[in-house]
C-alpha cells in the first residue's frame, strides 16, 4: 500500500520526517465514545489486542475519548490496520476512531 496523500498520509509523513521509522514507537490512537461507560467497554475490548488505554473527558469538546496507544511498528499500513481495528471494535457501541499521533522515537 502507497501513503496516501490525505490526514494520516500527511501525519505519517511528517513521522517519517521528524522520527524516521525505522524503530518500533508508540502510538496512540483517538476513539470517541457516547460516554464513559462505553469508553470502558471499548477500552476493556481493545486491551487484548495490546492496546494500553484511558478514558477521559475533554472539557472544552465535551466529549468523551478512549485512547488506545500500542508500541509499534510504525508503517503506514500498519496505522491505517489499527484504526480500521479499533473502528471495528467501537462502532457496535457507538464510538469511532478519530485520528493518531506519536511523540516519535525521542
Amino acid at each position: 500500500m502507497s501513503v496516501r496523500y490525505d490526514a494520516d498520509g500527511g501525519a505519517f509523513r511528517s513521522v517519517v520526517g521528524r522520527s524516521g521509522v525505522s524503530k518500533p514507537m508508540r502510538i496512540e490512537f483517538a476513539v470517541h465514545v457516547p460516554d464513559q461507560a462505553r469508553g470502558n467497554e471499548i477500552a476493556q475490548l481493545a486491551a487484548p489486542w495490546g492496546y494500553v488505554t484511558t478514558v477521559e473527558w475533554s472539557a472544552p469538546r465535551q466529549r468523551w475519548t478512549c485512547y488506545c496507544a500500542k508500541h509499534m511498528a510504525p508503517t503506514y499500513e500498519a496505522i491505517m490496520a489499527a484504526q480500521k481495528e479499533l473502528e471495528e471494535l467501537s462502532e457496535p457501541l457507538g464510538g469511532h476512531s478519530d485520528g493518531w499521533g506519536t511523540s516519535g522515537n525521542l
